[in-house]
């Protein structure tokens, strides 16, 4: 079985760093290297489902499936392109079913505490590193109004999302307390990214909610404690941080597929008349340039209104945090396993 469970993490730390590693070059995650690492992996399962490991896998499968969820939801609200999330689902499957202990749901969120805390640590670090090397910084305007509507909006929601499951699963929220908060935070963001969710009529149908509820007696108002507040305001200051350096000044002619142009670049692109130019200014990964598109910003740079220097959306190196993230926390649970 040791052997078995070997091979499995073998498998994780081989596949994914090829992953990562493609990701770096190239900028993309080859399927055949996700559907690979998913059938070697499935072998070993199977022998190890031989070998009478049966009682483990209820509680790796619920796990997985949520975490598996949860990775999906980041590709739809655009956080993770596709091979980010498949590349998470083919390492979770990689995990030995032994590492988790039954009827704990702690394992479907622990290892995206691994991958994104390594993942601020780098963008803040990197962040401040370009700050003293006095690189380009792309001007970004913050309005505070804006931006403290939008937070009581989110906290709102938030808010009649656990006054729902405190009044129809309150065992639920003692038993598993830190899923539940990992799960407060994935719907705050969730809030905060989808338009959808920012209509008058959805935050009323949440407000109702919340009022019902309070109604029952399952709510009430509370006002957080001084550490709460220091968190949440060290938290924000953090992100302004990190945000710092969320574009990056290059030359044009160094433009490669995959990159993603900044909303200003595109609009100075829709200017021009040379053809096959990028058209997408969300600045999210559907925004990535082609290669068709690469050649036409090269012969943008030459022609009447082209530049020589553009702005595009950086890149976080995904790919490499994920694997980075499970081989963590993988190394922490076997210290603990023993």
């Amino acid at each position: 079985m040791i052997v078995l469970e070997a091979a499995l993490l073998t498998c994780l730390v081989v596949i994914g760093g090829l992953c990562a590693i493609s990701d770096f070059r190239q900028g993309i995650i080859p399927n055949k290297m996700i559907f690979g690492g998913f059938a070697i992996s499935s072998v070993i399962h199977i022998l190890l489902l031989i070998f009478e490991m049966a009682p483990y896998y209820p509680t790796w499968l619920y796990n997985m499936v949520i975490a598996d969820l949860l990775a999906f939801i980041m590709f739809y609200i655009k956080l993770w392109a596709a091979g980010d999330a498949k590349l998470f689902m083919m390492c979770y499957f990689c995990l030995p079913p032994r590492l988790f202990d039954q009827g704990v749901l702690t394992y479907s969120i622990t290892p995206y505490i691994f991958i994104f805390l390594p993942a601020l640590i780098w963008i803040v670090f990197d962040s401040l590193v370009r700050w003293i090397k006095k690189e380009p910084r792309k001007a970004q305007p913050f309005h505070w109004k804006k931006w403290g509507l939008n937070c009581l909006v989110i906290m709102a929601e938030v808010t009649a999302l656990y006054s729902l499951l405190l009044c129809f699963a309150e065992p639920f929220l003692s038993e598993h307390s830190m899923f539940v908060t990992f799960l407060m935070m994935a719907y705050a963001f969730f809030c905060g990214s989808v338009s959808f969710m920012k209509k008058w009529y959805v935050l009323v149908i949440h407000i109702l909610i919340f009022a019902v509820t309070c109604i029952l007696g399952k709510w009430s108002i509370t006002i957080p404690d001084w550490k709460n507040l220091a968190i949440i305001i060290g938290v924000l200051l953090l992100q302004r941080v990190a945000g710092m350096y969320n574009y990056q000044l290059i030359k044009t002619n160094t433009i490669k597929k995959g990159m993603i142009p900044a909303a200003e670049t595109v609009l100075q692109f829709n200017l021009s008349r040379v053809k096959s130019l990028p058209t997408d200014a969300s600045e999210e990964l559907t925004a990535k340039i082609s290669e068709e598109e690469e050649e036409a910003i090269r012969r943008w740079e030459s022609s009447a209104k082209g530049q020589d220097e553009i702005w595009i959306v950086r890149k976080v190196p995904f790919a490499f945090l994920i694997v980075l993230g499970f081989v963590l926390w993988t190394a922490i649970r076997l210290v603990g396993v023993r």
